[in-house]
């Protein structure tokens, strides 16, 4: 039986035991949460995962035996600090790991801290305005989601195709 995590997991806590143990009951697609790779941006958002805690769990899970084809990292897009977010960056870290970028649109909750801030951008007394995509082109764009989605798209395309060794002649 195949096992995936659709909703990410904790990369903090994906030791070499837990690598281990995901591999040996049937997990193929194991989604990691990550947000991003900005120093300063984990630190203020709560530091949920570090930069070298996404590292750490990708090496224990390759080295475990999972299939680097269904690794993930979820990156936060259209967070209300997304200017000290780095997206695209982050989205560059997790490629090199050679995991795939999975885009996660951030949507406000009134009454949160973050939902809070997004009220320069959206009435958030209007309920159709906490629809995830709807902030996201608010806050970003549509040309610049759409810019990061076909870069995480490109990015996770080059994951797929197998790298061709140099054709010698004789």
């Amino acid at each position: 039986m195949d096992f995936h995590t659709p909703n990410a997991m904790n990369a903090r806590f994906i030791d070499a035991q837990l690598a281990r143990l995901l591999v040996t009951a049937g997990f193929k697609n194991v989604f990691l949460v990550f947000e991003s790779g900005a120093f300063a941006w984990q630190k203020s958002t709560g530091g949920k995962v570090y930069s070298d805690e996404l590292r750490r769990a990708v090496e224990n899970l390759l080295h475990a035996g999972t299939d680097p084809h269904g690794l993930y990292a979820y990156l936060i897009v259209g967070h209300p600090k997304s200017d000290e977010q780095a997206v695209e960056a982050s989205m560059l870290f997790a490629h090199a790991l050679g995991i795939k970028v999975m885009l996660s649109e951030f949507s406000p909750i009134p009454g949160t801290p973050d939902g809070e801030q997004c009220r320069r951008w959206i009435d958030l007394d209007e309920p159709l305005r906490h629809n995830k995509t709807a902030f996201v082109i608010n806050r970003l764009g549509a040309m610049e989601i759409n810019r990061l989605k076909t870069l995480a798209s490109c990015l996770n395309q080059r994951l797929r195709t197998p790298i061709q060794s140099p054709k010698t002649t004789d």
